[in-house]
């Protein structure tokens, strides 16, 4: 099986006020993946298709993170087998400055550095690492490098500045 990136929620105000986003991904997308709302899906009322962030879109359009529920029914499963499947709804998250998730690194580009920053990066549902503080809509900046889940996935903590 592939292996997925992970996304954990420390202290992101959507979760506790409800600005959550139903999202139809046009890829399979794991959690942790970032994405621009590009308008309501055809016939539907709430539920919103979700794209990659492009140069045109960095400093207007708002930033949301994909984090869905892991749900694994198969035994022997763990949270590195989940991901988003594509044209299926999933969940998003507004974020505000001051909110702080983790990600496993595999959905970073580049290596991040402990009190220096991450951003959007153009054409991808990825954060990018940038080693100068960035001009884009969304920076973060990285509070803390460690490990996750059973098998000690290397991921970086971020709090968000600027969303």
């Amino acid at each position: 099986m592939a292996v997925h990136a992970i996304v954990q929620l420390e202290k992101v105000q959507a979760k506790y006020d409800g600005n959550i986003e139903s999202v139809v991904p046009s890829l399979d997308l794991d959690n942790g993946s970032i994405g621009v709302i590009s308008g309501v899906v055809t016939g539907e009322r709430e539920l919103k298709t979700l794209i990659a962030p492009a140069t045109a879109t960095l400093a207007t359009d708002e930033i949301v993170l994909v984090a869905s529920p892991e749900v694994n029914y198969l035994p022997g499963t763990t949270l590195q087998d989940f991901y988003n499947v594509s044209g299926l709804p999933a969940r998003a998250y507004h974020l505000v400055a001051g909110d702080i998730f983790t990600v496993t690194d595999a959905n970073i580009t580049g290596t991040t550095v402990l009190n220096q920053w991450v951003t959007v990066a153009n054409a991808s549902y990825k954060l990018t690492f940038s080693a100068t503080l960035p001009t884009t809509r969304f920076i973060g900046q990285v509070i803390e490098k460690g490990t996750t889940g059973f098998n000690k996935v290397a991921c970086t903590t971020i709090q968000v500045l600027k969303a």
